[in-house]
């Protein structure tokens, strides 16, 4: 299902940044992860370290693309394509 395929490719990031799954909500479409930062990690969109910024990670599409977003850049950082649902 969409939630384990999610959670698989999302998996690395979230035990890599120690970064829990907080929230998911669905608008337009838009499947959104939002997650709570529980230490400083180092944060792939803006090359930097990070303390207290949330990330979000939001599924796009009928390819269902993967993007991780920090609050401080306004443009997502790809990581990988589901495909469109079966």
């Amino acid at each position: 299902d969409l939630r384990s395929q999610i959670l698989i490719s999302c998996g690395g990031f979230v035990s890599k940044t120690n970064t829990p799954l907080k929230k998911i909500v669905l608008v337009d479409g838009i499947l959104t992860l939002f997650f709570e930062r529980k230490y400083d990690t180092f944060c792939i969109q803006c090359n930097r370290r990070h303390y207290s910024e949330n990330p979000y990670i939001q599924i796009v599409g009928k390819e269902r693309k993967i993007y991780y977003y920090c609050y401080r850049s306004q443009k997502g950082h790809f990581i990988e394509e589901l495909g469109p649902e079966e």
